[in-house]
């Protein structure tokens, strides 16, 4: 479940911190979504390279530009 949400233009960035990964319970995860013709679709989930449980990634997001 998303927590975090920033918009810019067609891109929207959802923070999930409680997503648990590999890398732990609640090491968080971001996703991008991208809207065309009307319709969002997600593009790619993000998480830290370095994440470790309970390090919540993504308790927080923020875009700029458009790119």
């Amino acid at each position: 479940m998303g927590q975090s949400v920033a918009l810019s233009s067609d891109t929207a960035l959802v923070g999930s911190p409680f997503h648990d990964t590999v890398r732990g319970v609640d090491a968080g995860s971001a996703y991008v979504y991208a809207r065309n013709a009307g319709t969002w679709s997600q593009q790619t989930k993000l998480t830290a390279g370095g994440a470790a449980a309970e390090d919540f990634f993504g308790r927080s997001v923020a875009l700029w530009g458009d790119r």
